[in-house]
């Protein structure tokens, strides 16, 4: 049960429902909407048998979209409400965090190989092949490292 309103915290946070600054009018488009239900649709598919109840909904609290909102369950997980809503409040709606190459050693400018250590900081698509995900691609990513003269990376490797 604490994993049934991840998802829909999710939904709400990437379709930037809600911001600290407040929106002029606060509703689901009908393709936020079509969304919305598609993914409930899918998450039933995958879950199986559960009791869900699901609200999305605007600061002011405004009922956008809702499943059993009259159910008293116990929430996902707490911790994530706060800190989901302190980061939108701070960042705001359209914040994105971007996947991004980086690096601590020295670049051999005649070789163009990197020695040091280095690692990719997965904050978009970790699969970096899902149009329209907000994150760069593999490609993208290589690009940039050519454009500042990287051809060959050496070192120890990290994902975070």
């Amino acid at each position: 049960m604490h994993l049934r309103l991840l998802p829909a915290l999710v939904i709400a946070l990437l379709s930037g429902l809600s911001s600290a600054s407040g929106l002029a009018a606060q509703q689901l488009t009908p393709g936020e909407l079509l969304r919305v239900d598609d993914w409930y649709r899918r998450t039933v598919v995958r879950t199986g048998d559960g009791q869900w109840g699901i609200a999305i909904g605007t600061m002011d609290g405004r009922i956008l979209w809702s499943l059993n909102p009259e159910l008293e369950l116990i929430p996902a997980s707490t911790a994530k409400l706060f800190t989901t809503g302190f980061t939108r409040a701070r960042a705001g709606g359209g914040a994105r965090i971007s996947t991004r190459v980086i690096g601590r050693g020295r670049l051999d400018s005649v070789s163009g190989r990197w020695h040091g250590s280095w690692q990719l900081e997965l904050g978009g698509d970790p699969t970096f092949d899902r149009p329209g995900r907000g994150g760069p691609s593999l490609r993208e990513l290589v690009r940039q490292l050519r454009e500042r003269g990287v051809r060959v990376l050496e070192g120890p490797l990290a994902l975070t």
